[in-house]
This record gives structure tokens, C-alpha cells and sequence, in this order.
């Protein structure tokens, strides 16, 4: 997808480094994590080591699906080193997202929207990805290119707005609506409960479960996030086009 040849690439996980050299990742962490974000030549310089308005789509969808078990779990990333291109991360193995447990404690996720504990304001560093966020957070120009993004995603017909939402959620669930008669058919049972699980009770009660929960969503992300300081309390002026009658 990012085009270059496969032993061009630094690959890593939440594990261990899978390929490629670790110079960049390793003066990213090391140096210029360590320099004074406030300075304009270092935010410049961070914007070159970490795919900034990546980051914040990744931090995104991460947190308006209440994502748990990250971010020190269930990661993925990359850069082409040859190239020097800036750092990025991916989703991965997120089904413990828009969930109902209640909040126990980081590991599980949150029913909705919210700031993963470990990027709160009054929290700090406790894994690679966190340690980015309050590394740049310290900067206005950060969370303000931050608020940028969650204004495109989630305003005026935004991917992720509440609608945009729940309009994916619906076709996917069609999609495959007459498939899950064959896998309550396999598994239906597979629990030691006694109990069949099937499309039209179980299956659907959690579809419909999942559509309410975004259902609001983008507005719990908003107060989540002013709450943290990391939204503007003031909506931004948008532009109405008048046509004459």
C-alpha cells in the first residue's frame, strides 16, 4: 500500500520489532522525545518522525469506539526507513470496542466514546503510543491540528459522525445477515450454557445493542474530550451557501 520494497520497512507490534532497522523509531524515542516540544523546529521535526494527522485518525477511532485492551496491547506500525518517511500505526484486534462492560479498569473497553485512561490529562506515559500524545500535548499547534481531525470526522457528514456510523454499522449487518444463520447453525451451541444462540434473538439484539450505542456518540467523544482539555469549548464557524429564490 505504501509502495517501496518489503526489506525497506521497519515493521513492529505490540511485541517486538518484525523487520527493518529501528534507527528512527529508536531516535524518536530516545532524542527527540526528550527535546522541547514548544520549539517550532522540534514540533517540525516530530511531524517528520510521526505521521501526525495518521496518529490522530488512529487516536480517533480508538477512542470514540471505547477501544480497550490498548494501547499497550493490540498494535501495529511501520515506515519506510530508506525513504524516512514518518511513523504510523494501525488498528488491530479491536473487537473489545463499543462494548457494554462497564469500566473496570483499562483493559476493558468503555460503553462509548471516551479518552483512554492512559491519555488523560492527568495521567502519564504508560506505552509507546501514549508516550506520543503527551509528548505533543504539551504543544497548542498539536491539539489544535488534533482538533482539525475531529472536526472533519465527526461534522458535516463526517465518516464519523453518528449517522455516517450508523449507515456502515446497518450494511455491513445486511451484508451478512443470511450468513450468521450458517454460523448459529456451527456455533450456536458451542457455550456450555445450554443455550442456542441464534440470528434473529441473539445476533440481533446486539446489532441493534451496537446502532443505539453510536447513536450519540459523536457528542459523549466531544465532552470526553473537553473534559481533558483537548476540544475547544467554542464550535467553529461553518459556511452556509444562500442561493437566491
Amino acid at each position: 500500500y505504501f509502495k517501496g520494497k518489503d526489506e525497506e520497512f521497519h515493521s513492529f507490534n505490540h511485541n517486538k520489532t518484525l523487520s527493518g532497522k529501528e534507527d528512527r523509531w529508536d531516535y524518536l524515542y530516545d532524542t527527540l522525545l526528550q527535546a522541547d516540544i514548544l520549539k517550532p523546529d522540534v514540533y517540525r521535526e516530530f511531524q517528520q518522525y510521526l505521521d501526525i494527522s495518521a496518529y490522530f485518525d488512529y487516536l480517533i477511532i480508538s477512542w470514540i469506539s471505547g477501544m480497550g485492551d490498548w494501547p499497550e496491547n493490540n498494535f501495529y506500525g511501520g515506515y519506510n526507513f530508506k525513504r524516512g518517511t514518518p511513523m504510523m500505526f494501525f488498528g488491530w484486534d479491536a473487537e473489545v470496542a463499543l462494548d457494554e462492560i462497564p469500566e473496570k479498569d483499562f483493559y476493558e473497553a468503555n460503553p462509548g466514546a471516551w479518552v483512554h485512561p492512559y491519555f488523560r490529562s492527568d495521567e502519564k506515559p504508560e506505552s509507546e503510543i501514549d508516550e506520543l500524545w503527551h509528548f505533543g500535548r504539551k504543544n497548542p499547534d498539536f491539539l489544535m491540528d488534533f482538533a482539525d481531525r475531529v472536526y472533519l470526522h465527526c461534522f458535516d457528514g463526517g465518516a464519523l459522525t453518528d449517522s455516517s456510523q450508523r449507515t456502515r454499522w446497518r450494511y455491513l449487518n445486511q451484508f451478512i445477515r443470511n450468513a450468521v444463520v450458517a454460523e448459529s447453525a456451527r456455533w450456536g451451541d458451542a457455550l456450555s450454557d445450554s443455550v442456542t444462540r441464534t440470528r434473529d434473538i441473539h445476533w440481533q439484539r446486539e446489532v441493534d445493542r451496537v446502532d443505539s450505542m453510536m447513536q450519540g456518540n459523536v457528542a459523549r467523544f466531544l465532552a470526553a474530550l473537553r473534559a481533558e482539555g483537548y476540544y475547544p469549548t467554542i464550535t467553529p464557524p461553518s459556511v452556509q451557501l444562500q442561493t437566491d429564490e
